[in-house]
């Protein structure tokens, strides 16, 4: 369990041709839904992605022979998804329940995100400055 991770392809900038799938064990997943967005351009040019999932590899063998959908949590991108130098929990804590989100950027620049919890569905909202600690921003 402790080599989960998410696959991944990209498309060209034409958008038709795509990568080789590649292995990222740097996007720890409990076999749930995970979401990615490419988000308006920065002052700079760059496009920021986000990944959201239950970044968790924790199985739980009384509930589930699969990892615990818990942990839910965004990951920024300043290069294409190469590597994700900023990540924070988003909701709970990394015991709590979080699986299928999908985000969206809305027009003051901000990123809502919208996932299912222990009590149904919930959203959140957030900005680059939160989840990069200051260090990215509009």
């Amino acid at each position: 369990a402790e080599d989960r991770g998410e696959y991944i392809v990209t498309m060209t900038e034409s958008g038709f041709e795509w990568s080789d799938l590649a292995w990222r064990k740097d996007l720890p997943d409990s076999k749930c839904q995970a979401a990615i967005i490419g988000l308006s351009p920065l002052a700079d040019g760059t496009r920021p992605l986000l990944f959201s999932n239950p970044a968790n590899r924790r199985i739980d063998k009384k509930k589930s022979k699969h990892p615990l959908r818990i942990n839910g949590t965004v990951r920024l991108s300043l290069d294409g998804g190469k590597s994700w130098g900023w990540s924070k929990n988003i909701y709970g804590d990394e015991n709590t329940p979080f699986a299928y989100s999908v985000m969206a950027q809305l027009a003051d620049k901000s990123i809502m995100i919208l996932f299912e919890n222990d009590n149904g569905l919930a959203v959140r909202k957030f900005s680059l400055d939160w989840l990069s600690d200051g260090e990215v921003g509009y």
